[in-house]
């Protein structure tokens, strides 16, 4: 059994647990424990599998004990904890996951990797810095090679730290007093504390323990904003990823709900839960900037060139010593539509959307990403990788250090690039750094006016951008499993009606949904706070179009209909259902829809030629007919509505219409149909050489002869309408068919 098929049986496993299907969920875990061949491991499945018996015998007899639900709950969750540590034991066995391989070079490794060592991590820790500090009293600031020597040291602890918390399964309590140790000690850098909070998270999110959560549950409640933040974002994973659990550990589900009391804290919870709906927009959000905005800008430099050709080389020396433009650059610039792009990413990137993440992806190769830890490291001066690019470019490290659109990866990955830099670049750097920066105070001190907590929405964001890139540009990034995707399962668990009851929270959090096309979502949440007694028309309008985007048009009309009643916006409501009624086949109501329309917005010609299409596609080809002619007098140009005019009048069976139409449509830029059309009028008045040459002209725009016949053979019925004789029809077929039969010399 691989780990694949591993995998497929323990989330079919949890998921009957979860719907409290626990027989099904027992042939389930039988095939584990018989692939795992652990001798505990199979004791303890007996034990439960004996205990489930005696609760159905039981129940069986009538009997009911107090607290049966309780104690049933808690056989659960025993369960979901049997299958996830078989599950894990096999993983650890075979599993070829970055993870995994790390797990089992840290047991063989546990004499140098055990708690007794551990427990001293917090000392080990706490000398770094108090080193530094009576280095600093000693003899000044540190001499570059003693500093060095200094962090050397300090690296190897740290990341001994971050993998022993990181990839020890269970955790004990021991542990954890070394954990809260490291995280409470003054005299420890907040740099250090980061990395132990990211490191307990991934291990939280490799595995489940209620223990872990609670730890962060409480930590969070009393910790500096900082890290607060972090511990938040590990929550809200946890929540995201084990969501099916929380139901039936009650004591865990009673700490998060006193937890949830927390006023402050839910309101950052709240808003982490928007900024990871986010994430799921990054791809796009690259995809636009790589495939458009990126693409814009070369072309934008190439007409530039072209229309004000090459500076000459006395004006490029000029430009460079003062470090200037040139003048025509910055008006062509904004008249290119390329400026108002750049300013809405740039706001789109102060809201919180990752507008960064294509842009340093290819730099995130240096060896200083070789170490998981760092992924997780906050952007310092103290770093002793940047010794050199501090001392150095002291004014460019400054403005990252206080950058607060980019995340500490990306500060770490573009100060990495500079130091190999020219000078001449660096310059151009640091000026974009500082106009960049100018920009950012204004947008943040607006957002603090607004924001009851800006500095949090920030720093949260920041964690949220380096954990994305983590999971997406990490080396073997696709080896483990990205909890930021799990998102979208939140809706679904009992604990998501406890955590968010207030109906503002909830029309947010299906806002974001809606905001980044997550449509299901949205429509779940949307209905939960829907009522049609007292209806908000808004969201009436949102559930409709949330139903729409899944093509299920008749609920989605339903939802129109109410919104419709509100009498607001009601050309855009009144649009989509005319889009629906078509869809669902109502032709004639979505152009009684239409119609509304044309007394909102009278003589407006698209509307009235939608309105003639749901006649035609009703077989309303006499009510068509006057639209359409409406059309062709008032805009002759419309595009294609001489053909449109020509197909009505001919499935109308309008002979002399059809006729001058015709002529009409063959004089301008025929098609395909336009020539099929021409070439049954003529058989309709026995031109049969005429009809044989439109014909021909349809077969040279058809990608093949076959097409060509499909279309002919739709129409059959309508051209015996006109009076085409059969024998006619036939002989020109047969004709001009044997005019593509092949030719061979003999």
């Amino acid at each position: 059994m691989d780990t694949n098929e591993i995998s497929k049986i323990y989330n079919i496993v949890n998921q009957q647990l979860a719907a409290q299907k626990i027989a099904a969920a027992f042939f389930g875990i039988n095939q584990l424990v018989i692939e795992l061949k652990d001798w505990n491991i199979f004791v303890q499945y007996e034990e439960l599998a004996g205990i489930y018996s005696n609760m159905l015998n039981y129940k069986m007899l009538g009997i009911k004990e107090d607290k049966q639900k309780t104690v049933f709950y808690h056989f659960i969750d025993s369960m979901f904890s049997l299958a996830q540590e078989i599950r894990e034991k096999l993983f650890v066995k075979q599993s070829s996951r970055f993870e995994y391989s790390q797990i089992r070079t840290f047991l063989a490794n546990i004499g140098a990797c055990n708690p007794l060592s551990f427990a001293q991590s917090p000392q080990n820790l706490q000398s770094h810095y108090v080193d530094i500090e009576v280095n600093k009293l000693v003899t000044g600031e540190l001499e570059s090679e003693k500093r060095q020597k200094l962090f050397e040291k300090h690296q190897q602890v740290l990341g001994y730290v971050f993998h022993y918390i990181w990839l020890k399964t269970d955790l004990e309590n021991s542990d954890f007093d070394t954990i809260s140790a490291i995280l409470s000690d003054e005299n420890i850098g907040n740099d250090t504390k980061y990395i132990t909070i990211s490191a307990l998270t991934l291990n939280l999110l490799r595995y489940f323990d209620a223990k872990k959560i609670e730890f962060l549950l409480n930590y969070t409640q009393g910790a500096p904003m900082q890290l607060r933040q972090r511990g938040l974002v590990g929550i809200a994973l946890a929540l995201t990823k084990y969501g099916y659990r929380w139901h039936f550990d009650e004591h865990l589900k009673n700490q998060f709900l006193a937890f949830c009391d927390k006023k402050n804290i839910m309101k950052e919870l709240e808003s982490i839960v928007f900024q990871i709906i986010r994430t799921s927009e990054n791809e796009k959000i690259n995809k636009r900037i790589v495939e458009d905005i990126i693409p814009e800008i070369g072309k934008l430099k190439q007409q530039f060139k072209e229309k004000y050709g090459e500076k000459p080389q006395k004006e490029k020396e000029k430009y460079d010593d003062d470090d200037d433009e040139n003048p025509n650059w910055q008006e062509f610039f904004e008249n290119s539509g390329v400026a108002d792009k750049l300013h809405e990413l740039g706001e789109m990137q102060m809201n919180g959307s990752d507008v960064n993440i294509g842009t340093f992806a290819s730099m995130k190769g240096y060896p200083f990403f070789y170490y998981t830890e760092n992924w997780f490291m906050p952007f310092s001066k103290d770093n002793p990788h940047f010794n050199a690019f501090f001392d150095k470019q002291g004014s460019i490290a400054a403005l990252l250090l206080n950058n607060p659109a980019m995340c500490n990866s990306d500060k770490y990955s573009f100060a990495l690039s500079l130091i190999y830099l020219p000078e001449k670049e660096k310059a151009a750097a640091k000026k974009g750094f500082e106009a960049q920066q100018s920009q950012l105070k204004e947008i943040i001190e607006e957002q603090k006016k607004l924001s009851s907590n800006p500095d949090s929405k920030l720093v949260a964001n920041q964690y949220i951008q380096d954990l994305y890139r983590f999971y997406t540009l990490y080396p073997r990034a696709k080896e483990f499993e990205n909890p930021l995707l799990e998102i979208f399962k939140i809706i679904h668990y009992d604990i998501f009606d406890k955590i968010f009851k207030k109906e503002e929270t909830i029309t947010k959090i299906a806002s974001s949904f809606f905001a980044y096309n997550h449509y299901y979502q949205a429509l779940k949440l949307y209905k939960k706070i829907f009522s049609t007694d007292e209806p908000n028309y808004e969201i009436a309008r949102k559930i409709g179009y949330c139903y729409q985007k899944i093509d299920n048009f008749k609920l989605a009309l339903q939802y129109y209909t109410i919104a419709d009643s509100g009498g607001k916006d009601n050309t855009w409501t009144l649009k989509r259902m005319a889009f629906c009624y078509r869809q669902a086949g109502e032709p004639l109501l979505a152009a009684n829809c239409y119609r509304r329309l044309l007394e909102l917005m009278p003589e407006n010609e698209k509307l009235l030629f939608r309105e003639a299409q749901c006649y035609i596609e009703a077989g309303k080809y006499d009510d068509a007919m006057p639209l359409l002619f409406k059309i062709d007098y008032v805009n002759p140009n419309f595009p294609k509505i001489k053909s449109v005019l020509l197909w009505c009048a001919f499935c109308a069976g309008k002979i002399e219409q059809v006729a001058e139409l015709s002529q009409r449509v063959l004089a301008e830029s025929p098609d395909i149909q336009d020539f099929i059309i021409s070439g049954g009028v003529a058989l309709a008045q026995h031109k049969l050489q005429t009809a044989l040459e439109y014909y021909h002209k349809a077969i040279a725009l058809a990608a093949d002869i076959k097409l060509f016949l499909d279309l002919l053979n739709a129409d059959m019925e309508r051209l015996k309408t006109l009076g085409v004789q059969q024998y006619d029809l036939d002989l020109v077929i047969e004709t001009l068919l044997m005019s593509k039969v092949p030719k061979h010399k003999v």
